[in-house]
């Protein structure tokens, strides 16, 4: 490749890094014009491929063509180089999170970890699969190594967020999450994580605070729209989270059935809950992994209906920490 061209590819790089909607159409749009002149480097597809899981994760269109996609694009990657560490890692994220094979997954990532020790991304999303399995303490401890590869990355600041948000331990997440505000972070996961870990520890007003700046700077995502719903929900403002649904649903109509099966359960809906998991289970959803560890589905955590949906996809059951 030229010069010209790996530039471009450390631009798709820090594009990514921006975690926005429009950083992640620009990195798509970059980076096919890299493969298109280069179609022999492995490198260029790599960085298609991680562009299109990163433009996948905001929801807002169908997940499956995009997903089937960045799977096709980091098999490319793969056979022009079977060690190349960022097409390993998005392979290992898409066998994880759409295929559901945690197992392979782990395989993936260890092997891209090996090639790339200090890669930031790989053992984030590692610590990620790991969490999916209910091991918080491993999680946790990837996300200290990575920290200790990378001191000043905000994106470790997210990834203990939510760890420690997973675990209970909302202070420390609390501090996470306002490191990673003070970065000057601006994508809206710095709202919306730091929101739903105040709403996990019952401060409903701060959780609400967050959620509104999400909306009100994020009105293309569906995700801050769901974040109000989920608090109605813990309110026991039933109408006003169905109808906040409904508004989510009409500008975004593919949206995360995991996510309206955790609605449905904080309002105490089993049908609906399992109506969502089944089809969310179906579609491949790459959010229904977190069902096994969302505490706002404790209460079906012996439900065989709940159970049934769950080992479908070889998940043995929910592995959550339970709130106080």
């Amino acid at each position: 490749m030229s010069s010209e061209q790996r530039t471009a590819l450390d631009t798709v790089q820090l594009l990514l890094l921006q975690r926005t909607l429009a950083a992640a159409d620009e990195a798509v749009a970059l980076s096919e014009g890299v493969v298109a002149t280069s179609p022999g480097a492995s490198e260029a597809w790599a960085a298609l491929a991680a562009a299109w899981y990163s433009r996948l994760t905001f929801m807002d269109r169908e997940i499956g063509p995009l997903a089937e996609r960045a799977k096709q694009i980091a098999d490319q990657a793969l056979a022009l180089n079977a060690d190349d560490p960022v097409a390993l890692r998005t392979k290992a994220i898409m066998v994880g999170k759409y295929d559901y094979d945690v197992a392979r997954a782990e395989a993936l990532f260890t092997r891209a970890l090996r090639a790339m020790p200090r890669y930031t991304s790989a053992r984030l999303n590692y610590s990620e699969v790991l969490l999916l399995q209910g091991r918080f303490d491993e999680a946790l401890s990837e996300t200290d190594l990575a920290l200790l590869y990378d001191p000043l990355s905000v994106s470790v600041r997210l990834a203990r967020g939510l760890c420690l948000q997973y675990q209970g331990r909302f202070d420390e997440a609390r501090r996470e999450w306002a490191l990673f505000r003070a970065s000057g972070e601006a994508s809206f996961w710095v709202f919306t994580g730091s929101g739903l870990n105040e709403l996990a520890a019952g401060n409903l007003d701060a959780a609400e605070r967050f959620f509104d700046v999400a909306v009100a700077r994020f009105p293309e995502l569906p995700n801050a729209l769901m974040c109000r719903a989920y608090l109605y929900a813990t309110r026991g403002e039933v109408d006003r989270a169905r109808e906040q649904e409904r508004a989510c649903l009409e500008c975004f109509p593919h949206y995360s059935r995991t996510d309206r099966a955790m609605l449905a359960s904080l309002l105490q809906d089993k049908a609906s809950t399992i109506a969502h998991l089944t089809a969310a289970q179906s579609a491949h959803d790459m959010r229904f992994l977190y069902a096994s560890i969302e505490p706002a589905f404790a209460w079906l955590a012996s439900d065989a209906d709940f159970l049934r949906v769950l080992r479908r996809s070889h998940v043995p059951g929910w592995r959550g920490r339970r709130r106080a």
